[in-house]
Order: C-alpha cells, then sequence, then structure tokens
C-alpha cells in the first residue's frame, strides 16, 4: 500500500468553537482563522497568534486576504463584510449591501475587486477604490463558494441550488450553469491555468469541468461529503476537505487520489495552500486549524502495512539501497524491493531479531537473534550457513561485513570474526563493554568499535588492539560509525545527531553539530546518506524538511542508504522515505 507523507507541522489551539474558513496572507508567513464572530491571525513559523480581531456581531464564515496582503476581508451570518487593516489589526471599512447572511468572499488577482456570496442568493462585487457595489446575478438558493480565475476575468459561484455558475467579469454575463451535481455545492476552484474550475458538493463528489466549453472533465469520487477545495499554485494538486476528518489530494491530470492526510477527529470546513506551496491550512469543527508540511510532493513514502504482526528490532539496507530487509519479534525477516513494496519472507529464527546485515554485493543476509546467527541467500532465501559459537542475548548484537563480503564480525562476549565462505570462526577479539556500532577500514585489515565509552581499532589480522579513544564527547550513545575513503579518519555518529571525528593517525577529534554546514558533507562522504532523522525532525541535504508527528516519531529502529530512509514501529510498520534528487 503507498501513500504520500503528510506530516502536521503545527496544530493551532485557541478557538473554542468549529474552525470556518482559513486563508493564508500571499507570502505564507500569516495564516487568518475565523470561528464563530472572532477571527485569529498566526504566525506560520512560530504557529503561534498574533491579533485577535473583533468587531463581527455574528458568526464568520469566510475570510480572505487581498493580493497585497494589507486588507483580510471577513464575511459574516451578520450580513456585513469588514475589511481588516493587516499591520494594525483593526477594522478600516464595514461593507453592507446583502440581505442575508454572507458566506464566502474572494479578491480578484488584482486586488481591484472583491466579490462576495450570501444567502440572499446574490452575488455582488466589490470596488476596493470606492467601496462601491453592483449586483453581478443570483442563484436559485443561498451562495456558498465564489472563487476568481488567475486571469480576474471569470467568476465561479457554487449554491445550494446543485448548480455551478461561470460568470464572464467584464460582461457581467453568465457564460455557463454547471447542473450535473445531486446535492448542494460547498466549493469551487480554478486551477492556476483557469483552464478547469473544480466544484465540490454534499454528493461526495468532485467534478473537473473545462472552462472553455463548460462540459464536464472528470469525476472524482470521495467517501464522504466534499465541504472545502483548495487547488495548490506550485503542484497543481487539487487538496479537499471531507466530512469524514480526512483531506484528499488528487492529481487532477489523472484523477487518481495522491495522498490522504488524517489529523482532524471533526469535519474539515475549510482548506487554504500558501502561494509558494509549502503548506496547506486546514481548518475544522474539531475547533483546531492544522498546518502540513508540502515540501515533499517530490518526495515518495511507501508506507507497508501487510507485513510485520509485531514490534520490528531491526532493519538494514543494501549497499545500492534497492532492497530493505527488517527483522521483528516473531523472528520472521521480511526482505522488501524497495520500489515497489512487495517483499518476501525469510523464516529460521524462533525468537527476536537483534541486527540484520547485508553483505557489499547484496546476495547475502546476515541475521542474529534467538541464539542463532545465520548467512542467508537473498536470491533463494535459503539458510547459507548457521554460525556456531558464542551468541548475542536479546540486548546485545551488531553484524558488519568487511568491505569485500569475506569477513563477518558479530559482537557478543567479545567481537567473533567469521568466514562468510566457509562459516567457519577465524578468530575472536577480545573487548570489554557493550558495543554501540561496528564498522571495517576500507582495506579490511582495521575493525573499528564504538563501545559506551570509548572507541577502540583493532587489527583483525593479529587480533591486537591497536588504539583507543577515550572521553567520547556526548553520552547519548553511538548510533553509527564510519571510515573516510582514505581509512585516516573516523566518524561517529550520535544519537543527539551530532558528529565527531577522529584523526587516528594524529590522534586529533573535532565535535560538529547539527547546526553546522560540515555536518552534511560528512553525512554524504562518510556515511552514504544524505537523509536522517533527529529530534522528530527528518533532514535531507542538511536541512530540516519533515517534522514527524507523533504517530510516527516513536520508532523503534532506522536506517538508511543514499536519499532512502526507513523506520519500523512496535506495530510492525515499516515506512520507506525515498527523496527524490
Amino acid at each position: 500500500m503507498q501513500y504520500f507523507w503528510s506530516p502536521n507541522l503545527h496544530t493551532l489551539e485557541g478557538h473554542n468553537h468549529g474552525v470556518d474558513s482559513v486563508a493564508f496572507s500571499p507570502d505564507g508567513s500569516t495564516l487568518a482563522s475565523s470561528a464563530r464572530n472572532e477571527i485569529f491571525l498566526w504566525d506560520t513559523t512560530l504557529g503561534q497568534p498574533l491579533w485577535a480581531l473583533t468587531g463581527h456581531s455574528r458568526a464568520v464564515k469566510t475570510v480572505a486576504f487581498s493580493p497585497n496582503g494589507s486588507i483580510l476581508a471577513s464575511g459574516s451570518y451578520d450580513k456585513t463584510i469588514i475589511l481588516w487593516e493587516v499591520a494594525i489589526g483593526e477594522p478600516w471599512k464595514t461593507l453592507t449591501g446583502h440581505s442575508g447572511e454572507v458566506a464566502t468572499v474572494a479578491f480578484s488577482p488584482d486586488g481591484s475587486t472583491l466579490a462576495s456570496g450570501s444567502r440572499d442568493h446574490l452575488i455582488i462585487l466589490w470596488s476596493m477604490a470606492t467601496c462601491e457595489q453592483r449586483t453581478l446575478g443570483h442563484h436559485a438558493s443561498w451562495v456558498f463558494s465564489v472563487a476568481f480565475s488567475a486571469s480576474g476575468q471569470m467568476l465561479a459561484s457554487g449554491s445550494h441550488d446543485n448548480t455551478i455558475i461561470l460568470w464572464n467579469i467584464v460582461t457581467g454575463q453568465q457564460q455557463y450553469i454547471l447542473s450535473d451535481h445531486l446535492s448542494t455545492v460547498s466549493s469551487v476552484a480554478f486551477s492556476l491555468d483557469g483552464l478547469v474550475v473544480a466544484s465540490g458538493s454534499y454528493d461526495a463528489t468532485i467534478i473537473l469541468w473545462e472552462v472553455a466549453t463548460g462540459k464536464r472533465q472528470r469525476t472524482l469520487r470521495g467517501n464522504d461529503a466534499v465541504l472545502s477545495l483548495a487547488f495548490d499554485a506550485v503542484s497543481g494538486i487539487l487538496a479537499s476537505g471531507q466530512y469524514d476528518r480526512t483531506i484528499n489530494n488528487w492529481d487532477i491530470a489523472t484523477g487518481e487520489l495522491q495522498k490522504t492526510l488524517i489529523g482532524h477527529t471533526r469535519s474539515v470546513d475549510s482548506l487554504a495552500f500558501s502561494t509558494h506551496g509549502r503548506m496547506l491550512a486546514s481548518g475544522s469543527q474539531d475547533n483546531t486549524i492544522k498546518l502540513w508540511d508540502l515540501g515533499t510532493y517530490n518526495q515518495q513514502q511507501q508506507q507497508i502495512q501487510s507485513g510485520h504482526s509485531s514490534w520490528i528490532f531491526s532493519m538494514a539496507f543494501s549497499r545500492d539501497g534497492s532492497m530493505l530487509a527488517s527483522g521483528s519479534i516473531d523472528g520472521d525477516i521480511l526482505v522488501w524491493d524497495v520500489e515497489t513494496g512487495n517483499y518476501h519472507t525469510i523464516s529460521g529464527h524462533a525468537g527476536p531479531m537483534n541486527s540484520l546485515a547485508f553483505s557489499p554485493d547484496g546476495y547475502m543476509l546476515a541475521s542474529s537473534g534467538a541464539n542463532a546467527l545465520i548467512l542467508w541467500d537473498i536470491a533463494t532465501g535459503e539458510r547459507r550457513h548457521t554460525l556456531i559459537g558464542s551468541f548475542p542475548g536479546p540486548s546485545e548484537g551488531r553484524l558488519v561485513f568487511s568491505p569485500d563480503g569475506s569477513t563477518l564480525a558479530s559482537s557478543s562476549d567479545g567481537i567473533i570474526l567469521w568466514d562468510t565462505n566457509t562459516g567457519k570462526h577465524r578468530r575472536t577479539l577480545d573487548c570489554d563493554g557493550l558495543v554501540e556500532a561496528m564498522v571495517f577500514s576500507p582495506d579490511r585489515c582495521t575493525l573499528a568499535l564504538g563501545l559506551d565509552q570509548n572507541v577502540q581499532l583493532w587489527n583483525i589480522v593479529t587480533g591486537e588492539r591497536q588504539q583507543q579513544m577515550n572521553g567520547l564527547h556526548s553520552n547519548w550513545g553511538i548510533q553509527s560509525m564510519a571510515f573516510s575513503p582514505d581509512g585516516h579518519t573516523l566518524a561517529l555518529n550520535f544519537y543527539d545527531n551530532t558528529l565527531e571525528l577522529w584523526d587516528t593517525a594524529a590522534d586529533r577529534r573535532q565535535t560538529l553539530n547539527d547546526n553546522s554546514g560540515s555536518v552534511l558533507s560528512v553525512n554524504r562522504s562518510y556515511f552514504n546518506t544524505e537523509v536522517w532523522v533527529s529530534k522528530s525532525w527528518v533532514f535531507f541535504r542538511g536541512e530540516p524538511l519533515l517534522f514527524l508527528p507523533p504517530e510516527h516519531s516513536w520508532f523503534t529502529c532506522q536506517t538508511s542508504v543514499g536519499c532512502t530512509l526507513a523506520l519500523g514501529y512496535r506495530d510492525g510498520r515499516v515506512i520507506i522515505l525515498v527523496f527524490d534528487t
């Protein structure tokens, strides 16, 4: 099953009632929201309120920013529209003209005109220069939504009468009446190029219409009443908010559902994209607004839910990133094709899997767990060797292949070196302490061991300890280690996302934190990865790109290679993030 990543950046809490409308300022730095008769302005970066605007006597059902961001228009059930000066949070003008509740407002792209729709069935156009009004036309019932095309020459209106009307703003004439919906049209939105208008309805469908001909282009079918629509100006994706509490993102070119955002606990009544395409705001009757990170339309996520049924203990990528192995508490190993999400199962352990490792050529998999250390043939899933010796306990066990794949190192009571061709024991290294990470040098003559108190270098030919580095700068523990390509420097990656570089020849050390530009180059050249996780953020090429929401942040194990990250969870889920370069 394939989804796309949809992290919730912020949940904005402050309204005491259901949120009816949201709108971004043109630069995306401010979000306006309305609930009952209150309007909040929010700082989208911090997720904090800036202003509370009060002036309406009844519920505010719609808000919209002017194209230059200086004015906010709000339409209310008190039958008025207030124009607010955003910079000071004060009302500038109050527009009166509707005889019924105002349900929708929209600015023309040049900011010269404001359109409004009401329960009085009318659509009114307001001059922003003079505040004069003219009636464009009417529906047979309540007007729920209005939207301008990008050119400003067309206006779409959706109504409780189940129809959409396309209006020519220049002539004031109806261009088309579109009447294929079976229930109230709650929302209308134009594509960025103005060639398509989308309409969402209580009949649980979205219809895409050709603006030039008024013909139905495609029908998108959801699971529940559609309450809100918004187009992303960057990607062209269409988002829809439903009564069933979900947000669907659609590819209008294919009609395919690309992803579903889940997080609200009641209906999603309003949606808005920031103009730069980084964020989607959703307002819900659960009294909250959620900001979703959309900097990931080109980053695929595969969420595999039909494999493991229990706690995932360990994972490993093949060197080229095409395969992922995951091992669970039930002893099963699943080998996944990262591109397709398909997998095959390898069974042989009787209990929890402590560690997994692919051979450099990707033909073998080593697994450690439940008092057994096994080498597997990846192509056939057959056991090559069961390695006989001292095996790790439940909380121990690290595996690493030498660069040529001829030697496997396993940690237990000391380090055991195995001949992978014969399955025979080669040598035991008598080190003391809990081994947190291991890595071979590029010439395969040295094995580096990261322990809880120090780092040791061992000569695997003689079995002697060559060097030791004491006084690690971090107490968080070593997540991974890697040698530089020339083998002269060892990089230590700690769980607090700091790095320590050890020049083994000169015995010099350097510490880098996650704000250092050097971290990116070290991760690329040493660890063969451009993606990593720190403090609930997924970093890609040195930038904090994805925030992991609570349901995804408590993973039990992780691994990454190149532009691909995998996370494993207690409930058996494996999430693979593939970042598009």
